[in-house]
């Protein structure tokens, strides 16, 4: 396992750091913070559809 941490830019509060961890050691932490990024809204979709629909499993 790898820890990456990852510097998030906010407009208005200055930065935030964020900490990933992965079992993934071919790619860099740039890449593994991008690919989170772009799971981030699916995994909200699963979660709001869950919520409102009273699904408990897929």
């Amino acid at each position: 396992m790898k820890i990456i941490t990852q510097s998030q830019q906010k407009k208005c509060s200055g930065s935030k750091m964020i900490n990933f961890l992965s079992n993934s050691f071919d790619l860099s932490a740039q890449q593994i913070a991008l690919l989170y990024k772009q799971r981030w809204p699916i995994i909200l979709f699963f979660k709001c559809i869950k919520q409102h629909l009273k699904i408990k499993t897929f």
